[in-house]
């Protein structure tokens, strides 16, 4: 259609001008050609997959698609079978991508540039909502994470403990397409903690507390930190376990 506006245009205006234009058949499919080609640029398509706090893929969960800064959605699609969902045939601009299904909180994907290449993001992950007992989502991760010229991943935290208490830390990976193996990072007496990572993906933290006869006093809870890039240096705020046992972290 905007080839064929372009076209119309044209020609109402060598109408005006009452000029007597011939196109030779090779310059005509030229001209069509190149217009077909703008018309290109503006036909990117979005992929993504969204999976629950399991890495399980989540089907029917509603996707969103709205230009940055305006609430109002463009286009609206649901997840299949495989979490996966395709959003076709977008102009280039800076988009948000909102995801919602019963049962999860709200999760948004902000600042999504398309061009004229398609456009994969990376795996959403959506979690429990507070009315099925968390506490809270995930960690603003954006503004703690540093990128640097390391070959690796550098994350470090502190989890609030009492006096005599233990936190223990470990920490899972899960990269793009395997799970890597779980390991225990070590904490010192005020709960501070880091680690370093030698592969992209997906952070999750299970930590608890104990005392210092190694009886749990806070069972383990479970955060799932942010997709991380090699370089990344990560800060995370004080952990706070909730301590009634229900949900997940309060900061």
């Amino acid at each position: 259609m905007r080839v064929y506006r372009i076209l119309e245009r044209t020609i109402d205006e060598w109408r005006k001008q009452r000029q007597r234009v011939t196109i030779s058949a090779p310059v005509l499919f030229e001209i069509i050609f190149a217009l077909v080609g703008i018309q290109a640029v503006y036909a990117a398509s979005l992929t993504g997959t969204v999976m629950n706090e399991a890495f399980v893929p989540l089907s029917g969960v509603s996707i969103k698609l709205s230009m940055e800064g305006n609430l109002t959605p463009l286009r609206t699609v649901l997840t299949d079978k495989s979490g996966v969902f395709t959003i076709s045939d977008l102009a280039a601009g800076k988009y948000t991508v909102r995801a919602t299904s019963y049962g999860y909180d709200i999760f948004e994907v902000q600042g999504v540039l398309l061009g004229s290449e398609d456009h994969h993001l990376r795996r959403i992950l959506l979690e429990t909502s507070v009315s099925a007992g968390n506490c809270i989502v995930r960690i603003n991760s954006t503004s703690h994470i540093q990128h640097t010229s390391r070959p690796d991943i550098d994350i470090a935290g502190r989890v609030l403990v009492g006096h005599g208490e233990i936190a223990v830390v470990s920490l899972m990976m899960f990269a793009e397409n395997e799970q890597m193996p779980e390991g225990s990072i070590p904490t010192d007496k005020q709960g501070r903690f880091r680690a370093t990572v030698r592969v992209a993906g997906d952070i999750r933290l299970a930590i608890e507390v104990q005392d210092g006869s190694g009886r749990v006093v806070v069972p383990q809870q479970e955060l799932n930190v942010c997709w991380a890039e090699l370089g990344d240096s990560i800060r995370l705020p004080k952990i706070r376990l909730n301590r009634s046992g229900l949900g997940q972290f309060c900061y």
